[in-house]
């Protein structure tokens, strides 16, 4: 659904008052155009003031966002809202049944090609249960004791989890295991020792062996006994493992990334998941890296191919009701 939201200046309100805030207004409204959730944005014609059209579920997720603006916070600005969706089509006139079974779950009306295929359009069509999984890429103990800022992340990620687990959406692990020494050929030794500088392999330490206390997933976020966890010693979570035919054995067709590190894991599993037929969502800031040029570069490539929904953490959790 998209929300038109237009301000409103209060009595007396000067430009003096607005320019102490302006530029952080103008770099919000930038970050939420490049998660996608602001679609477009004017400046008014008819009086001073801006529109902007949110790409949102209701109106009270819109006003959050409004309601976080440095000039809303200051008292300057008053917001209106109204709501739309493209309208249905006029076989809905005389074929009432097969417009309804076009309609996605939230009674928002997804694109069908002329084979039949039917695409969402929206986060929250994309958020069904019956649609999307969940996974919870590498938050092991031993992963998030090397990345700066983890705990922040591992809060953000149980924040996604709960939500996930409130709507009965199937939930995944993956854990990045270390081979024992005999088993350790040359690409995992000429990778182990470029991550732990060493120049001699026989030094290498095969950190993350499958019972290992650096290999589980931290407390905060085990594993239920329904949740599947798969192990690997790849960097994508497809390669190698059982995910993808678990995924399309339960009807799967759209998985959501959440986990550490970016730049490292999450960008190879979102790609390789296109490659194999399924639709990607990275919850951008519920994702830890370890180099934030390189975090950077990774999510400028997925947004640039574009097979891949790059959102946050809130509109996720908003798409699922929660």
């Amino acid at each position: 659904m998209k929300i038109i939201a237009f301000d409103n200046f209060k009595s007396g309100v000067t430009l003096d008052d607005l320019k102490p805030h302006l530029r952080e207004e103008v770099s919000n409204v930038w970050r939420l155009w490049k998660a996608g959730i602001v679609r477009e944005n004017y400046s008014r014609a008819d009086v001073g003031g801006v529109i902007i059209v949110f790409e949102v579920d209701t109106v009270d997720t819109a006003r959050r966002y409004t309601d976080d603006f440095p000039l809303s916070k200051a008292g300057l600005l008053e917001w209106q809202f109204l709501a739309f969706d493209a309208p249905l089509p006029l076989e809905f006139l005389f074929d009432p049944p097969s417009m309804w079974r076009r309609l996605g779950p939230h009674g928002h009306r997804m694109i069908r090609s002329q084979y039949g295929v039917e695409i969402p359009t929206s986060l929250a069509e994309w958020c069904d249960p019956e649609r999307m999984a969940l996974l919870v890429y590498d938050m092991q103990v031993g992963i998030c004791r090397q990345v700066p800022g983890a705990e922040a992340i591992v809060e953000r990620v149980g924040t996604v989890l709960e939500a996930a687990r409130g709507r009965g959406m199937r939930i995944a692990f993956s854990r990045h295991l270390s081979l024992p020494r005999r088993w350790l050929g040359m690409v995992q030794l000429r990778t182990a020792m470029a991550w732990q500088r060493r120049d001699d392999p026989d030094t290498v330490e095969p950190w993350f062996l499958r019972d290992a206390e650096a290999t589980q997933i931290v407390p905060a976020l085990a594993p239920r006994a329904d949740e599947a966890v798969f192990d690997k010693v790849t960097m994508s979570a497809f390669e190698s493992t059982a995910l993808g035919f678990a995924l399309r054995d339960c009807g799967v067709r759209a998985i959501a990334l959440t986990g550490i590190a970016m730049e490292i894991g999450v960008e190879p599993t979102a790609r390789q998941a296109a490659d194999n037929g399924f639709v990607s969502v990275v919850i951008e800031d519920a994702c830890g890296f370890g180099d934030a040029a390189a975090r950077d570069r990774a999510i400028a490539t997925l947004s640039f191919i574009g097979d891949t929904l790059v959102t946050q953490a809130d509109p996720f959790c908003a798409a699922l009701g929660r």
